[in-house]
């Protein structure tokens, strides 16, 4: 089974550790797998987590950094950085994946 891995990342510096841990337990289950983390500004030290473990994981991380003004409206922030995933999917040329999982990137799944 091949999957994409993803999630949305804004201010979860804390917890990124134990979601990546989790990560790992799930990409072990499977024949292949591609990490894709969409990140919107934060105030805390999440980009640099996450450049941790772009370097860690190479090319099965992508790491797609948001440009656009964020929202006063979160549910809108988060919809754009799902879209965001969707699209680098569709653009991925890996067609041969059988699903996708969204996880949490907080407290959720860590």
């Amino acid at each position: 089974m091949k999957m994409y891995i993803c999630g949305c990342v804004r201010n979860t510096g804390t917890y990124l550790h134990d979601v990546f841990r989790n990560i790992e337990k799930i990409y072990n289950l499977l024949d292949d797998y591609h990490i894709i983390i969409a990140y919107d500004e934060s105030d805390d030290d999440s980009l640099n987590i996450l450049k941790t473990y772009k370097t860690k994981y190479n090319n099965k991380l992508s790491l797609l950094i948001g440009s656009t003004p964020l929202s006063k409206i979160r549910t809108e922030n988060i919809a754009n950085a799902r879209n965001k995933i969707i699209n680098e999917i569709n653009g991925l040329n890996k067609k041969d994946f059988d699903y996708f999982i969204m996880m949490d990137m907080d407290d959720v799944c860590a």
